[in-house]
């Protein structure tokens, strides 16, 4: 069931991505020790092929990316096209999107 009320769209809202992308979290390093923890635990490494399942604005995904290195492969998933699209430009931004 999708989160609503507090201020959280619904996931069917065209809006989500707009709401995902502009939410201040996302940019508070509050959120960098989780996210560091998080591959900690999945042991992500050189030549690893990651998916980051509900990738957002791709706060893991783009993390994971340092931790895999040039011969490791990001796969980036989203129900929300338009996160999907943030985190295409920023790879091509980054120059990483071959990975």
């Amino acid at each position: 069931m999708p989160w609503v009320g507090a201020g959280i769209p619904d996931l069917a809202d065209a809006d989500w991505t707009e709401w995902a992308l502009a939410a201040k979290f996302r940019e508070s390093a509050f959120l960098f020790p989780i996210r560091d923890k998080v591959l900690d635990h999945a042991a992500v490494g050189i030549g690893d092929v990651v998916l980051d399942v509900g990738t957002g604005d791709g706060l893991i995904a783009f993390a994971a990316l340092e931790r895999i290195g040039p011969t490791g492969r990001m796969i980036f998933s989203d129900v929300a096209q338009g996160l999907l699209d943030h985190c295409r430009a920023e790879a091509e931004r980054l120059r990483v999107l071959d990975h």
